[in-house]
């Protein structure tokens, strides 16, 4: 990858020497630094030159203060092409017969242009001539790039949008143009000289979208279809917020150095675009958001009012839905604005990918946000409880699936509540949702799927509010299998959890443990005698399973 440095416009050497006064200048040496760009004409009469001499400039001379000095005529080629000029220009015969070999020597060594002038010609034609030639050039590349500028302004200015943008740089610099941005994850493209079906050729999404530091502009090598070519990138930024970029894929033509200010002016009206798009959407969301607070928290008179109102949202609130939370929690990020940020980014990506995941569905869904939580209303399609709870469960997987990329660091926990009818339906299912998120974290389930109707006994736990009185259910259960685990090192607590989980069948507890049979059986004895409660005792058997999900409910390490 090349980055991109910007230089100063002026005239190549080459079309210098097409001007009136320099038709019969000679090139004497260094004839592969004819494309070096002129951007100002100096005189050397004087010994010190160097003190006074920029890069970019055409030095012209009479050799006048080096007519006698081998050695200043040996050094000056070299220390002029050191400090970035551009070529050296000399009129012989006057002060010098000729121009010395060594000069022209040196010359082709460093690709430096050596002049041969005629003459006849005055300095002040060269430099008159030269300046102007230069000046307009440089009115040309401003102007061109200001006119660009006003062009994609009145774009935004019209209610264009990205694509407009895309065809418009297009027609500019004539290549095939791609504007990505990162934000909204939307792309815009025009092509030339390219098919439409291949623009995904042309670039990597990931690539693009992924920033780490301040990124420049740069040309990148690209090979699709069997051609060659460089891709332009643009970065997009508002202040100091990466937003994008804009390609420039040269697919017809190689971009010419005036081409880049214009890609670049594209790439400001662009972040003032998607700066708009992005408040216009947080101001969207923000009515939707508080119409969504309303409809799962107010207290319900007429469900017609909700359903005649969510239609200014586009929500069609007659249908049926169940609830599903998304939470996102991440200990690592700290208090803060900055990390702040960072975990508001990261829900309003959760937000925009799970919008993404339903927007091909041929189903209702209402989304909103509260706090770090991302709401979602799914349209019922099977109401039979079974159906639904798998249905639902199955689409909570397949979203944590989507969402992966996402949650390298931290806990998405997703929980659902069980479906009723109608909007006060839609507030019960909502609060049952929200049960299950916080019953789930106390029974350590923090980034797991939790579903109500799952949680059985859990639900009336949490409705103790005395820790004593789960403290001593727990001691006249499995308090003893947990200190006698402790001290032995042994596994009767986990045993005799997943004894329960295989319905009391102890050949699958075996087998799930990887332990002999009459391991199992030994343990199961063990059990009974600690605790003093009979596993073929139905009470005593209750008592030992709640006892276990107590356990868990006060998050005791077993």
């Amino acid at each position: 990858m090349e980055v991109f440095m910007n230089k100063e416009i002026g005239l190549s050497l080459r079309e210098l020497l097409e001007l009136e006064p320099f038709h019969n200048t000679r090139v004497v040496g260094g004839h592969k630094g004819l494309d070096k760009t002129v951007i100002n004409v100096n005189v050397m009469e004087v010994p010190d030159i160097l003190d006074w001499i920029k890069p970019g400039e055409l030095l012209l001379t009479t050799a006048y203060s080096i007519r006698d000095n081998v050695t200043a005529q040996q050094n000056l080629v070299p220390q002029l092409a050191q400090r970035g000029l551009v070529g050296l220009a000399i009129k012989p015969r006057r002060y010098i017969e000729r121009i010395p070999d060594i000069m022209i020597e040196q010359a082709d060594q460093y690709d430096f242009p050596l002049l041969e002038l005629p003459g006849e010609v005055s300095f002040s034609d060269l430099i008159n001539h030269a300046l102007t030639a230069i000046v307009d050039k440089q009115n040309n590349y401003l102007n061109r790039s200001l006119n660009a500028h006003r062009l994609f302004m009145d774009i935004v200015l019209n209610g264009g949008d990205l694509k407009d943008m895309a065809k418009s740089l297009a027609q500019l610099v004539e290549n095939t143009v791609i504007i990505y941005d990162v934000k909204h994850e939307r792309v815009a493209w025009e092509t030339v000289n390219w098919d439409e079906d291949k623009i995904g050729d042309l670039w990597d999404k990931e690539s693009v979208g992924v920033v780490r530091g301040h990124v420049q502009t740069s040309k990148v090598p690209v090979e699709a279809d069997g051609c060659k070519f460089c891709n332009l990138e643009v970065p997009i930024y508002s202040g100091n917020e990466y937003y994008g970029k804009v390609l420039v894929c040269e697919t017809n033509k190689p971009l010419s150095f005036s081409d880049i200010p214009i890609v670049e002016r594209l790439a400001t009206v662009a972040a003032l675009e998607i700066v708009n798009q992005h408040a216009l959407i947080q101001v969207e969301r923000r009515y939707a958001n508080e119409f969504l607070d309303l409809l799962l928290f107010s207290q319900i008179e007429e469900e017609s009012e909700f359903i005649n109102r969510g239609k200014f949202f586009g929500w069609d609130l007659a249908k049926p839905y169940v609830a599903v939370i998304l939470q996102y929690e991440n200990d690592s990020i700290k208090t803060g604005s900055e990390s702040e940020k960072r975990r508001q980014d990261i829900n309003n990506s959760i937000f925009k990918m799970v919008c993404d995941f339903y927007k091909d569905e041929d189903r209702a869904v209402i989304a909103g946000t509260k706090s770090n939580m991302v709401i979602l209303l799914l349209e019922v399609k099977k109401k039979e409880p079974k159906l639904l709870y798998r249905e639902v469960m199955e689409e909570a997987k397949l979203m944590r699936k989507a969402l992966s990329h996402l949650l390298k660091e931290g806990d998405l926990t997703i929980s659902v509540g069980r479906y009723y009818e109608g909007i006060a339906g839609i507030q019960k299912s909502y609060k049952e949702a929200f049960k299950a998120l916080r019953i789930g974290k106390q029974i350590g389930s923090r980034g797991q799927n939790i579903n109500f109707h799952d949680l059985g006994i859990y639900r009336l736990l949490v409705l103790i509010d005395k820790r004593e009185e789960l403290e001593e259910f727990l001691n006249e259960t499995v308090r003893p299998l947990i200190n006698y685990d402790a001290e032995r090192n042994s596994d009767l607590v986990k045993t005799l959890d997943m004894f329960f989980r295989c319905q009391g069948n102890a050949k699958k507890v075996s087998d799930k443990l990887y332990t002999h049979y009459n391991t199992v059986l030994y343990r199961l004895e063990r059990i009974q005698e600690i605790t003093g409660l009979d596993l073929n005792d139905s009470e005593d058997r209750f008592n030992l399973e709640v006892g276990l999900k107590v356990c868990k409910l006060m998050q005791t390490k077993v």
